[in-house]
């Protein structure tokens, strides 16, 4: 499949450590990359996640409230 590419430009020793490791997978560097960026991305997502739910937890009622919800977990019986 061919896509689109650019330049990205690293130190040739940053460089030269992507390839080791994407040497040890049996992939290319640019799959390599391609695949941590997605890591990366799901991470990031599940990290703004915690977040808002450690968030929401802080505020008044919330408790309250998904007290409430997990009353009716029987309710689906």
């Amino acid at each position: 499949m061919n896509v689109p590419t650019t330049t990205i430009r690293v130190p040739y020793a940053t460089r030269d450590k992507l390839s080791l490791v994407a040497a040890g997978r049996g992939v290319s560097v640019s799959q390599l990359l391609t695949d941590q960026a997605a890591a990366w991305v799901l991470d990031e997502w599940f990290r703004q996640e915690r977040e808002a739910s450690q968030s929401m937890a802080l505020e008044p009622g919330v408790r309250e409230e998904q007290d409430l919800w997990d009353a009716t977990d029987d309710d689906w019986d």
